[in-house]
């Protein structure tokens, strides 16, 4: 485990990562330095990429990361370590706060009979096993239709979580789907892909779409996935089953202990009192107890 630097006579918790979490990070702190006021912070919050190199570089003790770790931040930590870094879930996504890991929703047109779709449908369409309407149940004029594919650029963190989710893994979707990045318009201004998707969707009755509410329109239409309709409270309950999370990442050789003072400080982002920072910041969602119990076991082998 990389230890902790001395500052002004006082130990110091390094994190590099996702300046978009600043806000929960800073609460996080506060709290913390109430019941351990020798402990100081030190953020480098320049972006969620640049936190796995904190950690192989030795220039970090934890990465903040708003998304899930990529297959080559893996690889290229696992060039300097011949262990993986360890993953602790420290808040749900956003339900559709932009830039907040908000969760993925599917939208077909308003003009689409369907209202509803299993995850497996999904991974039919997207997976180029289902290509027509009546592949997914619709009959009459739909069913030979074919259905045209909306997604978020392939390499996308999004996408990325959308392939591991719902494709299991596979790492390869249907070839036709039209794949959306940002954009910048005239004046300068970013337009975001997830917004693009459903623009794009309003514009075509045969489309199947993912995105998120905060870039719906009335032309599209949400469906429920696995019998749930995505809202703030299925997204906090983790029944909604395209929800997202945020990571904290470490260093931890599996032959040696945590460093106490890291594994204090994540016991108290998984405390009561850390899960009501994450909801008066009101960025993200605070966790539910099963995923608190599960994350905390994982601190339970790692702190001894």
């Amino acid at each position: 485990m990389l230890a902790a630097i001395a500052c002004h006579g006082q130990a110091t918790i390094r994190v590099w990562g996702s300046p978009q979490m600043s806000g929960v990070m800073r609460l996080w702190e506060q709290g913390f330095q109430k019941h351990h006021p020798e402990i100081d912070f030190h953020d480098e919050l320049h972006g969620t990429a640049s936190g796995i190199a904190g950690l192989y570089t030795g220039v970090a003790d934890l990465a903040l990361m708003g998304r899930e770790i990529w297959p080559a931040e893996t690889l290229a930590f696992q060039t300097v370590f011949p262990w993986k870094p360890v993953e602790i879930e420290v808040a749900t996504g956003s339900y559709d706060i932009p830039k907040s890991t908000y969760a993925l929703v599917i939208y077909v047109h308003k003009s689409n009979p369907l209202t509803k779709l299993t995850l497996d449908q999904v991974a039919a369409a997207f997976g180029s096993k289902a290509r027509t309407w009546g592949d997914l149940g619709i009959g009459g004029e739909w069913a030979g239709k074919a259905i045209h594919l909306y997604n978020f650029d392939y390499d996308n963190d999004k996408a990325l979580f959308f392939r591991r989710r719902v494709l299991q893994d596979g790492y390869r979707w249907d070839s036709a789907t039209k794949e959306f990045a940002n954009q910048t318009n005239a004046r300068g201004e970013t337009i975001d892909s997830g917004q693009l998707i459903l623009d794009a969707l309003a514009r075509d009755p045969l489309g199947l779409a993912v995105s998120n509410p905060h870039y719906a329109n009335r032309d599209v239409k949400a469906l429920a996935l696995d019998g749930v309709t995505a809202s703030v409270e299925t997204v906090r309950s983790r029944a909604y089953p395209l929800t997202r999370a945020v990571y904290i990442y470490l260093n931890r050789d599996p032959k040696q202990p945590l460093d106490s003072k890291v594994g204090d400080f994540l016991s108290y982002i998984l405390s009561a009192e850390g899960q009501q920072d994450v909801a008066r910041e009101a960025t993200y969602l605070p966790l539910t107890q099963e995923v608190i119990a599960a994350q905390l076991r994982q601190l339970g082998v790692a702190v001894r």
